[in-house]
């Protein structure tokens, strides 16, 4: 690299990968994701469906669209996942008008209470990795982010 664009080339994507947000948080992310989906693995779960049968059995009348939007997963994810929670019969998915209101089912109460101790441990690893003080951090940048993409 003795060119001088070539120089800059370097120093841009060193200061890319040294200061990239997107990168620190995706590492974050996964990182995470793999101590929940290591737990919830043993029940045959990911992360991601635990928080979907957690989101049903908070809420009533679910569409997928209530999940994509408040759980930020694309179309194409979910759907693939609920199509799965269906065949394990986890949840229902019934017509509704225009829509789809998932349900749960006695299975996907089972599973989910099943779960919840790995999920426990899972968020006790977490913590223990990230701290008290830094996980209330992150609630509330997550929350002031999610309150920035409805306004």
């Amino acid at each position: 690299m003795g060119q001088p664009e070539d120089k800059k080339l370097l120093r841009s994507a060193e200061v890319a990968v040294d200061t990239c947000v997107a990168h620190r948080l995706r590492l974050i992310s996964r990182v995470i994701s793999n101590i929940y989906n290591e737990e919830l693995s043993k029940n045959g779960l990911t992360v991601s469906q635990f928080n979907i049968l957690t989101v049903i059995i908070a809420g009533k009348s679910i569409s997928p669209t209530f999940i994509s939007t408040n759980l930020q997963i694309e179309k194409s994810t979910l759907s693939r996942n609920l199509e799965l929670m269906r065949k394990n019969s986890w949840i229902t998915m019934e017509s509704a008008g225009r829509g789809i209101v998932l349900g749960i089912t006695a299975k996907g109460k089972k599973a989910f209470q099943v779960a919840y101790p790995q999920w426990e441990r899972a968020q006790e690893r977490s913590v223990a990795i990230l701290g008290k003080n830094e996980i209330q951090r992150i609630f509330k940048i997550a929350l002031e982010v999610s309150k920035s993409q409805t306004s």
